[in-house]
């Protein structure tokens, strides 16, 4: 089994998933929860030895150091993005297979992460693109050194540009970020993370 260090770039939770069009203060719970539910699955997960979260944001990080993350203070930068996941992936031990995996992922559990894992390890350098196909999830090399970020419009094509492949056949909650409300009601049988969950749960109540 290939074992992963995870770099997990995450933006200040009050300022974090301003296109969710719901209130501040529900926006940056959200955000919290998205992160504390990848930051779980991740640490839990037998093929991941490492995970490193770099943040400006204190909360962020004195959750992840609850969670045995590595924590990296964001260094300024006029790429926050990739420059976020360039410092992170500069940080790990021995050069060895890295993943990047963003924090708003509110489907993904062990098993899809396993699976989807296994899939980028059989093809080296590789992407995970968004369920609109154009933006991406996962990206994954053998070495972090390898790594070549180009998130942001149209990153899926920036990625397999920069011979990153484009892994589009996984498990594909593996490729629902979410970016609107609207993106935490695909199929009905998945299943979001318990901190995800609970929101939703009481929003629902609200309403109802």
């Amino acid at each position: 089994m290939t074992l992963w260090t995870a770099v997990v770039p995450v933006k200040a939770w009050s300022s974090a998933k301003s296109r969710l069009g719901v209130p501040g203060d529900v926006r940056a719970e959200l955000a919290q929860a998205l992160t504390l539910d990848t930051l779980d699955v991740l640490t839990f997960h037998p093929a991941i030895a490492r995970v490193i979260v770099v943040t400006a944001d204190d909360a962020v990080g004195l959750e992840a150091r609850a969670r045995g993350c590595a924590v990296l203070a964001e260094e300024p930068a006029a790429d926050p993005l990739n420059d976020a996941v360039r410092q992170g992936c500069a940080s790990v031990t021995g050069d060895g297979p890295t993943v990047v995996v963003p924090a708003d992922l509110a489907y993904l559990s062990g098993l899809v992460l396993e699976s989807t894992l296994a899939a980028l390890a059989e093809v080296g350098k590789a992407h995970v693109p968004d369920l609109d196909g154009t933006g991406t999830t996962l990206l994954a090399a053998p070495s972090a050194s390898a790594i070549d970020p180009h998130y942001g419009v149209g990153s899926s094509a920036l990625h397999s540009a920069a011979g990153f492949a484009r892994l589009e056949p996984v498990d594909p909650r593996a490729r629902a970020d979410i970016d609107a409300v609207g993106d935490l009601a695909h199929d009905p049988a998945w299943v979001p993370g318990p901190h995800v969950a609970e929101i939703l749960a009481r929003l629902e109540r609200a309403v109802g």
